[in-house]
């Protein structure tokens, strides 16, 4: 059984699936989504039209996220420092996908003070994060991809102040 690692607990990736009670603002997202928004259906859609959504979203080359990832998403999004990412990001490595390696990109970008960003790009964890997301990116199926995503790495690689030739030439 696969797990999610957080200070010694585990998350149960079989667990009902993550639905938001209230929709703060984005962390991840402009424009007012929630983070998860692609990982949800409204409260109000019935089961079998959710099973035809994620069934139409397969068909179409889109992976259904597992729950596992949802989780980390949620682990990535509330962990206010970047050490506390990059802990994150390092106990589940193996289990990250593009979505929750864009999303610890962009929380990095977002929380890392100015005076410390220097340190970060020399920080391990985040070259093998960044390799990872580059490695994962070039790999990808141009159709797989979304625009928000890609515009998400770009924005936090220049707030961070990293150019990164393979992301940048896409």
């Amino acid at each position: 059984e696969v797990t999610v690692s957080q200070a010694g607990a585990s998350l149960n990736p079989d667990a009902a699936e993550f639905r938001p009670t209230q929709t703060p603002p984005s962390l991840v997202f402009g424009g007012g989504d929630h983070f998860l928004s692609k990982y949800t259906t409204d409260s109000s859609t019935k089961a079998s039209s959710g099973l035809r959504r994620r069934a139409a979203d397969a068909s179409a080359g889109q992976a259904i996220p597992d729950r596992v990832n949802v989780q980390l998403n949620q682990l990535i999004v509330h962990a206010g420092m970047p050490e506390r990412i990059l802990q994150i990001v390092d106990e589940n490595f193996d289990q990250l996908n593009v979505v929750n390696l864009t999303t610890a990109l962009h929380r990095l970008a977002s929380v890392s003070l100015a005076t410390k960003k220097a340190a970060l790009r020399r920080e391990p964890r985040f070259r093998r994060l960044v390799t990872r997301l580059s490695d994962t990116v070039r790999k990808a199926d141009p159709a797989t991809l979304k625009p928000q995503d890609l515009s998400n790495v770009v924005w936090a690689l220049t707030k961070l102040g990293i150019q990164n030739a393979i992301l940048f030439n896409l």
